[in-house]
């Protein structure tokens, strides 16, 4: 009787455990969700030294962006293809890039914002 109420008791404590744990971890949230674009996450692929990708930066694009819910991703292009890029800025979202200068309103409108 006495190991009956101690496996009990522990698998009491081993329930309760669990629900907290699981009560306080991050919730995990579709960043689709939290957004109000059809494309919810990007990759900008840039070169410190490329003229438009300053200008990318300077506009403040990207965090105009992530304030509308979008995930950037971004990755410095060192030497030409890597990461199979060519050609910088380079955005990538749903699959498809479209290299060249975007304004913010134009990036918008390719992420269905």
């Amino acid at each position: 009787m006495k190991n009956l109420n101690i496996a009990a008791l522990v698998f009491a404590l081993l329930i309760v455990s669990s629900l907290i744990w699981f009560t306080l971890q991050p919730a995990n949230h579709d960043s689709q969700t939290n957004s109000s674009c059809k494309f919810s996450e990007m990759n900008y692929y840039f070169r410190t030294t490329c003229s438009h990708c300053i200008r990318v930066s300077r506009d403040g694009s990207l965090e105009k962006l992530g304030e509308l819910g979008v995930n950037i991703n971004r990755f410095e292009v060192v030497r030409w293809g890597m990461y199979g890029i060519q050609a910088t800025p380079t955005f990538e979202f749903g699959g498809q890039r479209i290299s060249g200068y975007r304004t913010f309103d134009q990036l918008k409108e390719l992420l269905g914002c």
